[in-house]
């Protein structure tokens, strides 16, 4: 699970260079620790954890958080994953809202990068099978020379001798030959085609097992999952936002401080 997890974030967003999250609690909130990555906990009517998933992710990907939600009382809350929004504290700017990007958006992201990777399969099979209908046909070229004999008749009785030189050229067909070429290509362009459809599953079920979509949570229940943020603009390689969970009748913020490693 946190392979196919990992997977879905690297596809996400790429970058070299590290950034490290660290969250600042407030006189409210618990810090924990769970390995080696921080964590708040906030308790209120209902207790709501965040923690990010690692605690050093890529410069300029987008963060990733699990946010894990329990109801202590004696009757079912309903928890709407659209009350999740992020605020950037932009130093000129002043307050700059972060997308939360909800489980439907990246199933669409997804599939939309598994159309482009399609695609780009297409268009690689389409050269293959052009390169594989011409592998039938081998072309020979080279030179030649030799010595020519004869002898005059006539007035000039003797003999003679000359040299030719000249280049030459061949076209041949194998039939076999291009069949195979043919038969290989099929097969490449079929693996690509079946390699872009496995992955696009793997993420798809990463993301239906892993981001965290509306619920009803029961009494004594714990529901979490995980919320993907755009990623914040630094000013001085830091960038400080804060994650708000709305449920209803409280609102539980988290503050973030997200600076370059």
């Amino acid at each position: 699970m946190r392979g196919l997890v990992l997977f879905v974030f690297l596809l996400l967003c790429g970058c070299a260079s590290k950034d490290r999250i660290s969250l600042v609690a407030d006189q409210s909130q618990q810090a924990l620790t769970r390995d080696g990555v921080p964590a708040l906990v906030s308790n209120k009517r209902q207790v709501v954890m965040l923690r990010p998933v690692t605690s050093v992710v890529q410069s300029g990907g987008r963060p990733a958080f699990v946010v894990a939600i329990y109801n202590p009382t004696k009757q079912p809350i309903e928890f709407r994953a659209s009350g999740i929004s992020a605020q950037l504290d932009h130093a000129t700017k002043g307050p700059v809202g972060l997308h939360v990007y909800s489980y439907e958006e990246l199933v669409a992201e997804v599939e939309r990068k598994q159309r482009w990777a399609a695609f780009g399969a297409a268009l690689q099979g389409v050269g293959a099978a052009m390169s594989a209908a011409n592998a039938g046909y081998s072309h020979t070229t080279g030179m030649y020379s030799g010595n020519t004999y004869g002898r005059y008749s006539g007035a000039l009785n003797g003999t003679y001798s000359a040299s030719t030189t000249g280049t030459f050229s061949a076209t041949t067909y194998d039939s076999g030959r291009a069949y195979a070429a043919q038969q290989y290509a099929s097969a490449q362009t079929a693996a690509n085609f079946a390699a872009i459809e496995a992955q696009g599953r793997q993420a798809l079920d990463a993301l239906q097992n892993s981001i965290l979509k509306d619920n009803t949570i029961l009494p004594g229940e714990w529901v979490g999952g995980i919320v993907i943020v755009d990623a914040p603009a630094k000013s001085d390689g830091a960038a400080n936002y804060r994650i708000d969970v709305q449920l209803p009748g409280e609102v539980h913020s988290f503050v973030v401080s997200q600076t370059r490693v």
